[in-house]
Order: C-alpha cells, then sequence, then structure tokens
C-alpha cells in the first residue's frame, strides 16, 4: 500500500495481526538488499520515534511510543522488534542508525517493564507493582464465567449465586504482556476492562522477539537475567 495521496510506500501504523505491511518490507528489504526498501524501513522507525514525512506516532506524557487504544504495549512492542531486527540485518553497518534505534527500543521496554509514572511493571510476575486484574481467563482458575467478578463480595457481584467468590488468581501468568495504558498513561486495572488487560499472542510474539534483542545486543549482566 501507498500513503494517501502519495506514492510512497506506506510507512505509517504498525506491524500486527491485521497488517503485516511493515514485517513484510523489512524480509523484503533483507531479502533483496534493494535500497528502496531499506530506506522504507528507516522511513516507518523514524516515524515511530522522531517523525517522517511530517508524520509522527504519538507518545504518552511518560514517554510510551503510542499508536492506539487496543493493545498499545503491542504495538510498540512489535516495532521494537522491527528495531532489533532491523539493526542485526540491513542496519548492522550503520553503527549511528542502529544506535538510535537500538536505545528507543530499549527505552520502549523499560517503560514496559516498570519505568513510567505509575511505576507499574506491565510484565505479569516482574515486579513490586503489576496489574492484578489481567483479562486471563484460565490464569483465574475459576470453571465458569463468574470470572469477571473475581475478588469481588457478593453484593458487587453481577451473576452467580450470591455467595463470595475466588478472590485471587489461581495462577501468575509469568512473563505475559496485558494490553497496557492508555495515551495519559492511565491503567485500568479491572478484569472485565480487556482494552488495558487483555493477554493475547498477538500481544506477546514481538514482546518475546524483544526479549531476545535485548540479550543479543546488550547481553547478561549479573544475575537480573538469571
Amino acid at each position: 500500500p501507498t500513503e494517501s495521496q502519495s506514492t510512497a510506500w506506506k510507512y505509517t501504523w504498525g506491524f500486527c495481526w491485521d497488517d503485516t505491511t511493515q514485517g513484510a518490507a523489512l524480509l523484503y528489504a533483507i531479502n533483496t538488499g534493494k535500497t528502496e526498501w531499506i530506506d522504507h524501513i528507516s522511513h516507518h522507525l523514524d516515524y515511530w520515534i522522531d517523525g517522517y514525512g511530517g508524520k509522527k506516532v504519538d507518545y504518552t506524557p511518560d514517554g510510551l511510543a503510542y499508536l492506539m487504544n487496543w493493545g498499545s504495549l503491542r504495538h510498540a512492542a512489535n516495532t521494537c522488534w522491527i528495531a532489533e531486527v532491523a539493526c542485526d540485518t540491513i542496519f548492522k553497518d550503520d553503527a549511528s542508525k542502529c544506535k538510535k534505534y537500538e536505545e528507543w527500543a530499549k527505552g520502549q521496554m523499560d517503560y514496559m517493564f516498570g519505568d513510567n509514572g505509575n511505576k507499574m511493571s506491565y510484565v505479569l510476575g516482574m515486579g513490586d507493582n503489576q496489574p492484578s486484574a489481567f483479562h486471563h481467563r484460565t490464569a483465574s482458575g475459576i470453571h465458569d464465567d463468574h470470572w469477571n467478578d473475581l475478588g469481588k463480595p457478593a453484593s458487587a457481584m453481577t451473576t452467580g449465586s450470591g455467595d463470595e467468590w475466588q478472590t485471587e488468581y489461581a495462577h501468575t501468568l509469568y512473563g505475559a504482556l496485558v494490553g497496557g495504558p492508555d495515551l495519559d498513561d492511565f491503567h485500568n486495572d479491572v478484569t472485565k476492562d480487556y482494552i488495558y488487560n487483555e493477554v493475547t499472542d498477538d500481544y506477546n510474539a514481538g514482546f518475546c522477539g524483544d526479549l531476545a534483542g535485548l540479550y543479543h545486543f546488550y547481553g547478561a549482566k549479573g544475575k537480573e537475567f538469571e
């Protein structure tokens, strides 16, 4: 696709389950080595970081690159993955460009791990402050549709027999990235508000690649990686 009213390849938006444009462009750049596609990936990453062609992704006050409310962290994580793979392939000989892209990706990952105004780690099982009402039915350990009432007293329940319901999740979903905050860095920690608290394969695929990228570029330092 092209940008609106332009012949330039579309460099805006992000890489996700329903729009794989940028992932395909990166693969094409790697496989062909054509300058046109290498430059395209640079335009896409610049759009996410400091702007390109008069267009730039929004940023929250605390520094999260914010594309949209659904899976805000997912979109940032997927673009970090594009940056890390690009720096290991098509930009590996451009030290200044890779410094810019790698440091940006690390900063976005730091946000996800708690370097934000909420001091919240959006990665379950990590940090002292993390989402307590993530939207994941099996991790709740509840066998039916009462799981949205997890931890509520009988008077506040929306379904069920009126008995007190389970108060804690049965399982910690270690390592899972939740959907994330809104454009104001606000995170509504309520189970049924899945815009903020959803956990999906799509939200975590790029994130897992990012972790491998951080290890690749920065290595393991001390026990925090053990």
